[in-house]
């Protein structure tokens, strides 16, 4: 069983007991934590002691760790006397039908009381139904107090006879740590169990079939699970499969195994104008009952992309012999002139994006606690790194300290290794005020700077003092996720055009607008453009970006454009001149 409290808590509270200043406390022993948060930790320390002394009947000592820090001697030999007594003693052990008052503060318990929550066993159900962030939805709960009932739980896991997957959040349409369903996914084939593809009209037999699958959900799976499950694509090809399958059997009455070239081609049609009941614009996690598989209708694009997606996984039905044929084989193609074409027009130019940098810096300047001085300097950081890189999104929220490798040749040069689409390897440079400026910020986290393969993350999620679930109970800076990243980086994007917006002329609203528009994936579009435009070779920005072929990055190659139409305008202009004259 974990200790009472570990090797960097003890720490912690001797120098408390020493009287070491609350600044000095921080900067030691809380990857340098302010006054207020390195006070609350001790606070929470403090209890904890009182709380198992309370447990074994030391009622002295209770009290003794309730009061603050007296001066003397005399106190400290008291307190280290006392602290060793209670890390020597035996553990008490909790029980789930025990009330919250038993092993919480007066205070936490009255809160936990309030919301319904009076024994362990009504906290553990509540944390199952409403995730590990369970207590946002409560009022006037912060995350210090959450932090005190995760560590319990935790901690006593064992005595409280919870199962390893107790912890785990069962939300509607919890499958497997992988496949999280809506309930209507979960429960697609409770009421009409003929169309879960078993028998498809389209199944080849099924004593030639390859993969150990009985029903069209089971082999959708075996499909996706060849890919990383926190990956992009994973998430995108479930999305797409699994909307696929609830049309077939909501919408066209079939198994997917019975689907022929007609139904993809209804398929299509439905795609381009979904049913107001499939649709909610409004973003919803796939457990909520407001859940629906659209946003809106789909653009050309987006539809070609989806039968992309879908006809390669019934190719790959068909060489496991789970399918006869694919369906889509034989549907004509969208008829819509470069199809293929990137949104290059998806770009900021020098001064859109000059404005943004120092619209984040200011912010970072103007802001008067440390936690939001923070969060604008680690925007800043992604706003840096993903435009002097050209990382896609999962790759920036990726990232690692420990992924900076150092070369000594041509007076030393720092590279970034990326894990790119397809689990393809390369390396893409830093320059050197980029790598100046992630040294001084990994210095300011306290994380390791200059160590291969540390694990950090370059944009982490939170301070290390903040972060309420960790392993061995220790508090560590988690990575983003990639849609995690994505909304804080959309948020900002939506903040500076509102402040632009305050005081833009006419003219300035097309920025605005541009502003309005942008996602995360216009960095990388603006990092191609400028460095193309800035005359880098192409082959050298087709390795930064990761693509497989030159034709592709080319696509950036705007600006010949840009000069042809000057040229043609100077040359109308000559003409006019001369008329103009007589």
């Amino acid at each position: 069983m974990p200790a009472l409290l570990n090797n960097q808590e003890q720490a912690l509270l001797r120098g408390w007991m020493n009287r070491l200043g609350w600044p000095l406390l921080g900067q030691l022993y809380l990857d340098g934590a302010d006054v207020g948060a390195t006070r609350q930790t001790v606070q929470s320390l403090r209890q904890r002691l009182a709380l198992k002394a309370q447990h074994l009947g030391m009622e002295e000592q209770a009290s003794f760790w309730l009061k603050e820090r007296l001066e003397g001697e005399a106190w400290i030999k008291q307190a280290e006397s006392g602290l060793s007594s209670l890390l020597n003693a035996p553990e008490p052990q909790p029980a789930l039908t025990d009330s919250v008052s038993q092993w919480f503060s007066k205070q936490l318990a009255s809160k936990l009381q309030a919301n319904q929550m009076g024994t362990l066993q009504a906290i553990v159900s509540f944390r199952q139904r409403h995730g590990k962030l369970w207590w946002q939805s409560l009022p006037k709960f912060g995350t210090h107090s959450a932090q005190l009932v995760e560590r319990l739980l935790r901690l006593h896991a064992a005595s409280l006879g919870l199962h390893d997957n107790a912890l785990i959040p069962q939300k509607p349409g919890y499958i497997t740590k992988h496949r999280t369903l809506h309930p209507v996914m979960e429960n697609l084939f409770d009421a009409q169990e003929e169309l879960n593809g078993a028998n498809g009209t389209n199944r080849a037999p099924h004593e030639r079939c390859r993969i150990q699958a009985s029903n069209d959900f089971e082999a959708i799976h075996l499909w996706l699970d060849l890919r990383d499950p926190q990956s992009h694509t994973y998430r995108n090809y479930r999305k797409e499969s699994e909307r696929f399958l609830l049309w077939a059997v909501t919408e066209r009455n079939k198994a997917l195994s019975s689907l022929d070239t007609s139904d993809c081609k209804a398929y299509r049609d439905f795609l381009f104008a979904p049913p107001e009941a499939w649709m909610n614009p409004q973003f919803k996690p796939r457990w909520s009952p407001s859940w629906r598989p659209f946003r809106g209708p789909l653009g050309q694009r987006t539809v070609k992309h989806t039968e992309i997606i879908l006809s390669s996984l019934c190719e790959w039905l068909v060489k496991q012999r789970y399918l006869d044929s694919n369906p889509f084989d034989g549907l004509p193609p969208l008829a819509f002139k470069e199809l293929n074409a990137l949104h290059v027009e998806h770009v900021l130019d020098d001064s859109q994006w000059q404005w943004l940098l120092d619209y984040c810096a200011s912010c970072e300047a103007s802001q008067a606690t440390e936690e939001e001085k923070r969060r604008y300097r680690r925007i800043w950081i992604a706003l840096q790194l993903a435009y002097c890189t050209g990382l896609r999104l999962a790759e920036l929220a990726n990232a690692r300290f420990g992924d900076i490798t150092y070369k000594s040749r041509n007076g030393g040069q720092y590279w970034l290794r990326v894990l790119g689409k397809g689990s393809k390897q390369r390396e893409v440079p830093l320059a050197p005020e980029l790598a100046d400026e992630l040294k001084r910020y990994a210095l300011e986290r306290g994380a390791s700077w200059g160590i291969p393969d540390s694990p950090e993350p370059i944009i982490g999620k939170f301070r290390k003092t903040e972060v309420l679930v960790a392993a061995n109970f220790e508090m560590q800076e988690l990575p983003f996720t990639t849609s995690g990243l994505h909304r804080v980086l959309k948020a900002f994007f939506n903040e500076s055009a509102a402040a632009m917006a305050k005081t833009a002329t006419e003219e300035e609203l097309r920025d605005v607008e541009t502003l309005t528009r942008m996602t995360t994936h216009w960095l990388r579009h603006t990092h191609a453009s400028h460095a193309l435009g800035g005359g880098a070779a192409l082959i050298s920005v087709k390795e930064n970006l990761g693509h497989a072929s030159l034709s592709t990055t080319s696509l950036y190659l705007h600006g010949d454009k840009d000069q042809r139409y000057a040229e043609m305008g100077k040359l109308y202009r000559k003409r006019v001149e001369p008329n103009q004259k007589r």
